[in-house]
Formats: C-alpha cells, sequence, structure tokens
C-alpha cells in the first residue's frame, strides 16, 4: 500500500510541475491604445512589434523563456512583408534576461537586445 501511496504522490507532483510550465509569451504596453497586448508571430506589424525589434522597455516576457529563445532560432518571429525579425537568441538565467537581435531590414538596422522578463507592475493598468 505505502508503494501505490509513494507512486500516486509522486506522479502527482510531476503533474504539479507541469502545470507550472508557461510558454513564452511576449507583450507589450501599446503606447496609442493605452492596453497591454500580447505579441505574437501572427501580430499585424504596428508599433509593438517595431517596440520588440528595437528593444524598448515597454516590451517585456512571461513564461519559459527557453521556448522563446527555441522559436526566435526557428525563424517564428519573422514579419517578411515589413523586413521585421528576431534573431540569434539566447537566454541569461542569472539575470533573467531574453538576448536577441533585432532585424530591420528596410533600415538596415541590426543590433543585440536584451528583454527583462515582466513584472507585475507591467500588468497593471491606470485603472486599478
Amino acid at each position: 500500500m505505502k508503494s501505490i501511496l509513494f507512486l500516486f504522490v509522486t506522479l502527482l507532483s510531476f503533474s504539479a510541475l507541469a502545470d507550472e510550465a508557461q510558454p513564452g509569451q511576449f507583450w507589450c504596453d501599446h503606447r496609442f491604445k493605452d492596453q497591454i497586448v500580447e505579441i505574437n508571430e501572427k501580430s499585424s506589424v504596428d508599433g509593438c512589434v517595431a517596440d520588440l525589434i528595437w528593444g524598448f522597455d515597454n516590451v517585456c516576457f512571461t513564461g519559459e523563456a527557453s521556448d522563446l529563445v527555441d522559436d526566435i532560432n526557428n525563424d517564428k518571429y519573422k514579419w517578411t512583408s515589413s523586413g521585421l525579425i528576431l534573431a540569434d537568441a539566447s537566454y541569461d538565467s542569472e539575470k533573467d534576461l531574453l538576448l536577441y537581435t533585432g532585424v530591420d531590414q528596410q533600415s538596415f538596422f541590426s543590433s543585440e537586445r536584451d528583454l527583462a522578463r515582466c513584472t507585475e507592475e507591467f500588468f497593471k493598468t491606470s485603472e486599478d
């Protein structure tokens, strides 16, 4: 009976750990809409996508950084019609920063950027 109980507790623990891992996501405090919006590969090119490329401080990430690193390095974040690309990503676990290169092909610009994890304050709106 003890071994069955041990097995049950072990499986429950692994299940709880798996539930805690959230997929990586980018977020933006949209300056013109006064709202927090998610940025993904299907996002229309607007100020938030550009802010992510240029590494502005109104953009951050949540969830598993490794997901975002893999997605960036597998060319998931390319807005080809406008020439905006995220590339060459890595994660600095000591500083909890996502490192990447933002590329703007139309202006012949590329630069290494770092992106911080979102804080609780980031998601608070002015109405809170």
